[in-house]
């Protein structure tokens, strides 16, 4: 870094630049004003972290995004020369440090961002150390520190709407850390009015909603909670279509079970989960990090080590043997961290992935990239993680520990602001890795404070209620068990349950004559994994023989699975006479593996340690396979019905099934491809999740399934030729037409060899709809023209027919004859209305929006364009959301909505960048459209205006801009 600049004189005196409202800059001279958004942004890039060096691509992306002009190195130079001299005649010389590639302020200066997140931070850490009036007390000044909106006089970039939204954030934050301490303080009636006009301002907040629903029940007024508890619920479910959190439904049971018991009593220890997106925040904020439903026991230096690692630490790696609890630190440590991370905090369990080539997916898949087509998935990946503090946690990591440092790697390389923390039984050994060892709770009988011991009362406390209270022989005897057990977590666990049967006595007893005879065979092996091993193997021993199949072949399932899907597989003559239904009951009450309840209804998740020991004997018994085999049909089954029944109603709550089981299916696949007489399933599995594929945002996963299982088997097939076209089709998509033909001319050669006239039909058509949007909207006419009549005649998947007579339409309208494509389009939306479809209906909508417009009545055109986005976000197809955004845009620009068409094309924008290529590639139709709102929007709005409304739509959810008002 170079030396200060040398400017006509060096600053004298304390010099602050304020951020927190308009930029600011104060020093001896008194306040400096900035003229002009250029010098405004170029002090608040550097002034957000005084002393921290800014390289040149960084500045120009503060003032131009993406997109700087050819000159932007020279241009930069320029601005911030007459910054300087600014500077300089103010009394600031020498603030600025630059060798040309880089730019810092002096060390010296104040920031009121970072005072303020200093603040925040404190109060957060004397609130956490019991200390709320502390925590009060540091907070005040900081709020009086807020002047308005942040950087709200910057030029409007990425960056500066990011960091905007962060200290908007810290500011939230900082008001529910003084909230919390006020209510620990015993000031619940002093702060009710507060938070009522915070939730009347942030409606979709639902922390805060908690915080008022706590403030008036632990104030005695449990009906006024009650009524807010409904309040927030009718504005979770009328304006965003979800349910309250399980967090706020947990504070509703608690005011209705008399947990509180009036002013002055303690308060419920009830976690409030982080609210819905907000109107305030551009992008989402993490996905959800399970809660796990029992208490977090010890950890009183991993804990505060694994929090204050993560402030400082770009890669951090818990390891340590299986069933020491890393999975479970590293959750409660993300609870600890959250504002720290105003890009999120992102969470991947990949104990349920088996494919290492899946793992980029699944990723993507929890980061919300809804479409996967991008050219590159890794540039995705860093696009969507870039410019904003993040952390990723990547929870058992072990399976696939290459595949894992491979994509760590690249992440950290690429994206300085992004943190990891991994849990792994191995470390990834990555240059600047930092390895925190989790060992097992401590258990000496000499340690006032014994973890190991809390934990095996604590769970037994919830077996045995009699065992709440031990006395001291009991507590002796607990700690000779957890000694036993070595402190792992798991192994306490697993031993606890056994209560529910025998005596401490005859648990220590019983754990001691195991170890014995471990101890004489695998000596190799680490002592620690003999004792969980140990604890698993005499948790099976106590299973009766119908138990213990069912506990091996429920181990070929991945994540959760139902009580039917269970059955399938696993019920036959060797579990017995015994009834299904209580084995699973039984399994259950003995912790091997837990229920959970989902919105689609109840499942079941086995932990991995017990999974693996499943699995392990299952490969022992010599049916591996065969149950294999089971779990393939079920899930072939399961997913050819759904297609079979698409065409109907509640496809949502189907949709929504399937992606449910996607880790079973993945696992299925996995199975398929590897071993040659399933590779048949494999193609019709691929195959039969085509509408997922195309139209629900798994494009780019379900294309590599399609060409793994292509890849796998090449001997001619129907399966074969169905995922063909399949294949073809999303290659359309994503704007590869060549390789598309070559995929359908081999289905062809496959249907007629065959004589499959259906797939023939299928093949016609997708051969059709790439002709539409390839710029052949003519031969696009008479392809699908033909499709449509041979569905006619050899029948074929009525949802596909549907979809063929609304391309025609398309086609139609593209051509200059909207009234023929009405006629088609009102056949399929009454065919679809008969049904209940909704899917299928919301291409026709958009067809029927584009007809409409073409016949001179923008006003229904833009009412069926904004149908048509409400069911397209329902589904989270990306594709048709980026084409009915930017139809929409017409009839809106065209009835003198300048301001929400520009929404209107931002909104598409973000659409197509999600899917890496616009308009399928480079289609002239669908091009067209964007070109002519655009410049109508240059021709009614000034520029600066159109760019202000235009990265609005482009930064804000979908789920707000669909609803179009005029100057909403």
């Amino acid at each position: 870094m170079g030396q200060p600049s040398d400017d006509a004189e060096e600053t004298t005196g304390r010099c602050r630049i304020r951020l927190l409202g308009a930029v600011q800059v104060d020093g001896p001279r008194g306040p400096m004003p900035l003229q002009g958004s250029v010098p405004r942004t170029l002090m608040a890039r550097l002034g957000i972290h005084p002393g921290e060096p800014i390289n040149r691509q960084a500045m120009i992306r503060a003032l131009w995004d993406d997109s700087p002009p050819r000159t932007a190195p020279n241009t930069l130079r320029s601005h911030l020369t007459r910054l300087r001299a600014q500077l300089s005649a103010a009394g600031f010389g020498g603030l600025i440090a630059t060798d040309g590639m880089w730019f810092a302020l002096s060390e010296d200066i104040d920031s009121d961002a970072r005072i303020f997140e200093d603040i925040a931070r404190s109060a957060r850490e004397r609130l956490a150390a019991g200390n709320p009036a502390a925590a009060v007390a540091a907070i005040t000044p900081g709020l009086e520190m807020w002047r308005g909106d942040p950087l709200a006089d910057c030029r409007p970039s990425e960056w500066a709407q990011a960091e905007s939204a962060r200290l908007t954030e810290l500011r939230t934050g900082m008001l529910e850390t003084k909230f919390r301490a006020q209510i620990l303080l015993g000031e619940r009636e002093s702060i009710v009015s507060e938070l009522e006009q915070f939730v009347f301002d942030y409606p979709f907040q639902e922390r805060f909603w908690g915080l008022l629903i706590t403030a008036l029940a632990s104030s005695g007024r449990r009906a006024e909670a009650l009524s807010a508890y409904q309040r927030a619920r009718t504005i979770l479910t009328e304006q965003l279509g979800i349910e309250p959190g399980h967090d706020l439904q947990l504070l509703q049971t608690a005011i209705l079970n008399g947990q509180f018991v009036g002013p002055g009593e303690p308060i419920p220890t009830i976690r409030l989960a982080k609210s819905a997106p907000t109107v305030e925040q551009p992008r989402p904020t993490g996905n959800i990090v399970p809660i796990p439903p029992t208490s977090f026991i010890g950890r009183q230096y991993e804990l505060p080590t694994l929090v204050t690692l993560l402030r400082s630490t770009r890669l951090l790696t818990l390891t340590g043997v299986g069933g020491t609890g890393k999975s479970r630190l590293a959750m409660e440590s993300t609870r600890q961290v959250s504002n720290m991370f105003p890009g999120g905090i992102w969470y991947l369990d990949l104990s349920m992935l088996d494919q290492p080539d899946l793992l980029i997916h699944q990723l993507l898949e929890v980061l919300d990239i809804r479409d996967r087509t991008a050219p590159t998935l890794l540039g995705q990946l860093i696009s969507r993680l870039a410019d904003a503090d993040t952390l990723l946690l990547l929870d058992n990591c072990e399976k696939m520990v290459d595949a894992c440092a491979e994509l760590v790697d690249n992440l950290v390389r690429s994206l300085p602001r992004l943190r990891i923390l991994v849990t792994s039984r191995h470390a990834l050994t990555l240059q600047g890795e930092h390895i925190l060892a989790v060992p097992p709770l401590a258990c000496s009988p000499e340690l006032e404070a014994n973890p190991a011991v809390d934990l095996f009362w604590d769970r037994a406390a919830s077996t045995v209620g009699e065992l709440a209270s031990p006395g001291p022989r009991d507590r002796a005897l607990a700690v000779q068990i957890c000694q036993r057990l070595e402190g792992i977590p798991l192994a306490i666990e697993l031993a606890a349950v056994q209560l529910r049967i025998l005596s401490l006595d005859d648990l220590l007893r019983r754990l001691t004559d195991r170890f014995q005879a471990l101890a004489s065979g695998h000596r190799s092996a680490p002592k620690r994994h003999h004792t969980l091993r140990a604890t698993i193997d005499w948790s099976f021993d106590l299973c009766s023989p119908a138990e213990q199949v069912l506990w091996a072949r429920l181990s070929v399932f991945r994540g959760t699975f139902d009580l039917t899907a269970a059955e399938y597989v696993c019920h036959d003559e060797a579990l017995g006479s015994a009834d299904f239904t209580s084995l699973m009951a039984n399994l259950v009450e003995k912790s091997i593996f837990a229920r959970e309840t989902h919105p689609v209804g109840v499942r079941f998740r086995m932990l991995d340690s017990v999974s693996e020991y499943g699995r392990e004997y299952l490969r022992r018994s010599g049916e591996d396979i065969r149950i294999l085999n089971r779990h393939s049909d079920y899930y072939l089954q399961l997913v050819e019905s759904s297609q079979r029944a698409w065409f109907g109603p509640n496809q949502l709550d189907r949709l929504n099934r399937i992606r449910m089981e996607l880790a079973n299916l993945r696992a299925v696949f996995d199975h398929c491809t590897t071993h040659p007489e399933q590779t048949d399933v494999a193609q019709r599995l691929s195959a039969g999740l085509h509408l997922l594929w195309a139209g629900c945002d798994y494009t780019a996963e379900g294309q590599h399934w399609l060409n793994v299982a292509l890849a796998t088997a090449k001997e001619p097939s129907p399966a074969r030729a169905a995922a063909l076209w399949v294949s073809a089709r999303i290659d359309f998509l994503q704007g590869d037409p060549v390789e598309a033909r070559a995929k359908l001319d081999e289905a062809a050669r496959l249907a007629t060899r065959f004589g499959d006239e259906r797939t023939l039909t299928y093949i016609m058509h997708i051969g059709g709809s790439g002709e539409l949007i390839g710029n052949d909207v003519d031969g696009a006419k008479t392809t699908l023209r033909r499709a449509y009549a041979r569905y006619r005649e050899y029948g074929g998947d009525k949802s596909v027919a549907t979809l063929c007579g609304i391309q025609l339409a398309m086609a139609h309208v593209l051509c200059g004859d909207p009234q023929t494509a009405v006629e088609y389009l009102r056949q399929a939306l009454q065919a679809c209305a008969a049904v209940e479809e909704e899917w299928i209906r919301s291409y026709g909508l958009y067809a029927m929006s584009c007809a409409m417009y073409e016949m001179g009545n923008p006003e229904q055109a833009l009412t069926l364009a904004l149908e048509t986005l409400i069911i397209k976000h329902q589904f989270r197809d990306m594709v048709g959301l980026a084409t009915a955004f930017e139809q929409a845009a017409r009839p809106l620009v065209d009835l003198g909505h300048g301001r929400d068409a520009a929404r209107a094309l931002g909104a598409a924008n973000q659409c197509w960048d999600a899917l890496g290529k616009s308009w399928f590639g480079g289609s002239r139709a669908w091009q067209s459209i964007h070109d002519y709102v655009r410049e109508r929007c240059g021709a009614d709005l000034p520029e600066p205006v159109f760019q202000e409304e235009f990265d609005r739509g482009y930064s804000r959810p979908l789920l707000e801009l669909i609803p179009f008002t005029t100057g909403g």
